[in-house]
Parts: structure tokens; sequence; C-alpha cells
């Protein structure tokens, strides 16, 4: 059997159109203002944390998921990791940059515990492999 013999789906397209409108509200007074960087000036740092994920033998494990984002075009380089330490986060930052072929001026994050020992209130720039990383929180 067809899943679509159970769905009230419409046959003609302007019955599709309106059975899409019916009872929605427009969004056309909704606008979103996104914030836009030019290109090569900023990408975006995060770790997705602690994802369950079950292996074959019916263990469960904890991974954590890097992310970085280029701000300018939203390409995204993911790697997966056991553990979240400098070690492995500079690895996977090498790796992003010779994937992206360059190194953006700005990386923003939070205040992730794998580069931070404390919370900041202030900006303040570290130095690391002749880099300079400007950490800031927002105010």
């Amino acid at each position: 059997m067809r899943l679509l013999q159970f769905l009230p789906l419409p046959k003609k397209y302007s019955e599709f159109d309106s059975y899409f409108r019916k009872g929605r509200p427009s969004n056309t007074n909704k606008v979103t203002v996104r914030y836009e960087t030019p290109m090569g000036k900023q990408a975006q740092l995060d770790w997705k944390e602690l994802i369950p994920f079950t292996l074959s033998s019916g263990e469960t494990i904890d991974v954590n998921i890097f992310v970085l984002l280029l701000s300018y075009s939203r390409f995204r380089v993911y790697r997966v990791s056991l553990s979240k330490t400098q070690d492995i986060l500079f690895s996977y930052l090498d790796d992003a940059f010779e994937t992206f072929g360059g190194v953006p001026d700005e990386i923003v994050t939070d205040n992730m515990k794998t580069v931070m020992d404390e919370a900041r209130t202030e900006c303040f720039t570290v130095y690391d492999k002749g880099r300079s990383i400007s950490i800031c929180k927002r105010t």
C-alpha cells in the first residue's frame, strides 16, 4: 500500500496551495536580520557535547562533535572525538584550516572549557604558535 493513500493531500496545484495556506499565519511581517561578515573574516567554533552514541555491541558512549563554521559561506567542518582536550582542539583547527585552504581573521566562540580556565567578562589576547587569539565574552 502507498502511504499517500492515507494522507488527505490535494490533487492539483491550486488545491495544494490552498491546503498549505489554510490556517497558517502569514510571516510577511517577520524580518530576520542576519549579521554578515566579509569573506575570510570570521569563523564560529563550537563543540556539541556529550552526545550518546550506541555501538554495534550495544554499549553507549558519549561523543563530542567539533564544528567550525565559516561565517560568510556557512561552509562547515565537523570532527568527532571522545574527549575535548586542547591538543585535540588545535589538531582539529589545523585540519579545518587545511580543508578551508586558509585561516580566517577571527574565530568566535563561547567560554568553552577547552580554551578557558574560567569564564571571562572582558577580552584578552593569547599567542599560540605565532597566532594571536582574542578571547571575549559578549556583554
